[in-house]
């Protein structure tokens, strides 16, 4: 009798603590603020709000042709917070998020958009844009391999499908584009794309007196903070539209044999905004809980006894829809990336006359 007390002990915690849940979301839906970027020994230097490398290879540049212009969306993604037990194994949250509402033409629409934003302020910072007309004709550029648009990028796993998010072109630059250095394309990253995109601008570019100019954003919807819950872990998810990645790759105008470095600016800092654009709801079912809650205690009780049940309760996994209005996910994403052009553009005219 006392054996069986002491099986259904962590039990009954279990059943206690199943309405305690270590994920939670943002109070009333109202945007997350984005997580500063640290860098350096034991995290202790922030990341700069705009990263360069090579800063020389901006100065003078007056004349730009872009060779392309992308942006991304997250449709859905995973956040774990892992945290060490002292008596037991630990504790795992796992966060996954999905967005709904938003089509197509929404995005390509923001798109569009960001590209004659991101135009117009290279014009009035005083940089003549080249047609890429001249760009697509050149033959080092054809020889460049070029993929489709909207382009899938699949980070989710065999047993999950949190992890999906599309790349956008602009309507001005046509449905197809190569890949450039540093942009997530599974081709580059298995071999030499990106660099023989990049190759081929600076042949284009020297022999034309005109930088390449290639932008990338990937547009990110929700954002996580941890904090303590007893003696684990505690995730909180929200909505952030923010551009969680950017960057901006440069021509550098050589031939021959080059060097590893590339000509970049990159965002070291997320650039969100605060418009309220979606609502969210925890979909997981009841069903779910309990069986994860039953697991749970069992695997706890096995690994550190009541205490191990106990803390073991604080790994759960919970899913979230976040249903966007399409056009407050507009003004949102247009307000972010807005920012980001905004950043890319200043800095780059900055290091064009560097004092």
């Amino acid at each position: 009798m006392n054996k069986r007390l002491w099986y259904a002990a962590p039990i009954t915690l279990a059943l206690f603590l199943a309405g305690c849940s270590a994920i939670k979301t943002q109070e009333g839906d109202a945007p997350i603020a984005a997580q500063k970027r640290t860098t350096g020994f034991m995290g202790l230097a922030t990341q700069d709000d705009v990263e360069v490398q090579l800063a020389k290879a901006f100065a003078g540049v007056d004349r730009v042709v872009i060779g392309g212009f992308k942006v991304g969306f997250n449709d859905s993604k995973r956040y774990d917070e892992t945290r060490t037990g002292v008596f037991s194994g630990g504790s795992t949250t796992t966060a996954l998020v999905k967005l709904a509402g938003i089509d197509d033409t929404v995005r390509q629409a923001i798109t569009d958009q960001a590209y004659a934003q991101f135009v117009q302020m290279l014009e009035d910072k005083g940089y003549q844009v080249v047609p890429r007309s001249l760009l697509l004709q050149d033959p080092a550029y054809q020889k460049t391999t070029e993929s489709d648009f909207p382009y899938k990028v699949d980070q989710s796993g065999l047993f999950s499908s949190y992890g999906v998010g599309h790349y956008y072109s602009p309507t001005d630059v046509g449905p197809r584009q190569a890949f450039f250095p540093g942009e997530n394309d599974s081709q580059f990253f298995a071999g030499m794309g990106g660099q023989g995109a990049i190759d081929a601008a600076d042949k284009f570019g020297a022999q034309n007196d005109v930088r390449v100019l290639a932008v990338s954003y990937m547009v990110d919807f929700a954002g996580a903070a941890s904090g303590a819950y007893f003696s684990s872990t505690l995730l909180e998810v929200g909505q952030l539209m923010a551009v969680d990645t950017g960057q901006l790759v440069m021509s550098r105008n050589e031939t021959g044999i080059r060097t590893a470095t590339n000509a970049m600016l990159k965002l070291g800092q997320p650039i969100g905004s605060d418009v309220t654009f979606a609502t969210i709801e925890n979909v997981t079912t009841d069903g779910e809980v309990a069986a994860e809650v039953a697991a749970n205690a069992v695997a706890g009780l096995f690994r550190g006894g009541l205490i191990g049940a106990f803390s073991q309760q604080a790994s759960q996994t919970r899913e979230f829809v976040f249903t966007a209005d399409p056009a407050l996910y507009t003004q949102a994403a247009s307000d972010a990336i807005g920012q980001a052009n905004t950043a890319l553009v200043n800095k780059m005219a900055e290091l064009r006359s560097p004092s």
